[in-house]
């Protein structure tokens, strides 16, 4: 199995709650095709991943809401967020760190993964960090959208 592992941190300008309330939800993480969670999160409970038209089992492994949350997959995916969150005068913000070991799917990124892990390990942890970064980004727009009320966006 090839695996990639990546960090990121990024503030995101609201509150632990209503980013809990957009992450519980998984829906922010693009490296997925579809993502199925039918009940709130906690320890034990389960969802599905999809990905290239296979079914990936999924559950939690951390819920202490609304700082932390992470999950494993039954392909050896496994990932975490944890929320701090800062108070200053007039808004809050909250510190997203994203941790993650994904697993390749498509044989050309297997094969891509082990080239890169070969002959470039650095390049590797750039791109592997860049989408994690790329991921919370994404979280922190639906964030955004969460506030103004247009979560499905």
């Amino acid at each position: 199995m090839v695996t990639f592992a990546a960090r990121a941190i990024q503030d995101i300008d609201s509150d632990a709650n209503t980013i809990w309330a957009e992450a519980s939800t998984l829906q922010w993480l693009k490296g997925w095709d579809s993502i199925l969670v039918t009940e709130p999160p906690r320890v034990g409970g389960e969802f599905q991943m999809i990905e290239e038209g296979t079914l990936i089992a999924g559950h939690w492994t951390r819920v202490d809401h609304p700082t932390a949350l992470a999950w494993a997959g039954a392909d050896g995916s496994s990932a975490e967020l944890t929320l701090d969150v800062q108070h200053n005068a007039s808004q809050a913000t909250t510190t997203a760190r994203y941790t993650e070991i994904s697993a390749a799917h498509a044989v050309a990124d297997k094969v891509l993964g082990g080239l890169y892990r070969t002959f470039a390990p650095g390049k590797m942890r750039r791109e592997s960090d860049k989408f994690a970064a790329g991921e919370l980004s994404y979280l922190a727009r639906r964030v955004q959208l969460r506030g103004q009320r247009q979560p499905d966006r």
